[in-house]
Order: C-alpha cells, then sequence, then structure tokens
C-alpha cells in the first residue's frame, strides 16, 4: 500500500514513516504543510493519505480532507490527532471515506483501521 503522510510533528512523523516501512508500506511523501497535500495526492497517486489535523501553514487536515473530498473521494483518509472535542469529531465523521485514530495511538489499532479502509 501507498501512503502519504501528513504530519507536522518530526518526532512523530520519523516513527511513524518507520513503522509503516517496517509493515511493508511505501511512503510515497512525508508533509508538514496542509498546502502541499493536493499536489502530492495529484502526483503521487497514493492508496492511502494518514493525516494529522493541527499541521503547519494556514489550513488544517481537516480543511485539507474536505478540500481533497471535492477531487478525490476514492483515495481513503486515516486521521491521526490528539483532537478529540466533538466539533472535530464530527468534522471527521462527516468526511466519506475516513476513519480516525486519536493519538498517543496504538499500534495494532493503527493497522487494523488502515486495514478496514483498504478497498
Amino acid at each position: 500500500m501507498n501512503i502519504i503522510l501528513v504530519e507536522d510533528n518530526p518526532v512523530t512523523s520519523m516513527s511513524l514513516s518507520l513503522f509503516f516501512k517496517d509493515n511493508e508500506f511505501n511512503v510515497l511523501d512525508d508533509l508538514s504543510y496542509a498546502e502541499d497535500v493536493l499536489k502530492s495526492v495529484s502526483e503521487n497517486k497514493p492508496d492511502l493519505l494518514v493525516l494529522d489535523i493541527m499541521l503547519k501553514g494556514e489550513k488544517s487536515g481537516l480543511d485539507i480532507a474536505e478540500e481533497l473530498r471535492e477531487t478525490a473521494n476514492e483515495i481513503p483518509i486515516l486521521f491521526v490527532s490528539a483532537l478529540t472535542d466533538d466539533g472535530s469529531l464530527q468534522r471527521m465523521k462527516n468526511i466519506s471515506n475516513s476513519a480516525y485514530v486519536t493519538k498517543p495511538y496504538d499500534y495494532e489499532k493503527l493497522i487494523d483501521t488502515i486495514r478496514e479502509l483498504e478497498p
């Protein structure tokens, strides 16, 4: 499975990248800014977008996911976030073909959730 990882915390990003590689996932791109996501998705055609909500830049992961759904509904989105407020959870739930795992996450649950999103 080919993944684009969008996480602004360098330690978390490195940890997730290594975890994905150890589990035979291919990380096509590792981004920190929401503004870079649409271009990377267009160029790389991932099987999954792993997306933090709080990112560097003007937009959040939720903003970019909503924009992405206007052009690419077929790409599953896995939100990974520490945010558990009702507003954020509701916005995540309203984005089709998506799931979320809250931080700190259990790696087994992370893999199980990814498997649920696979076509």
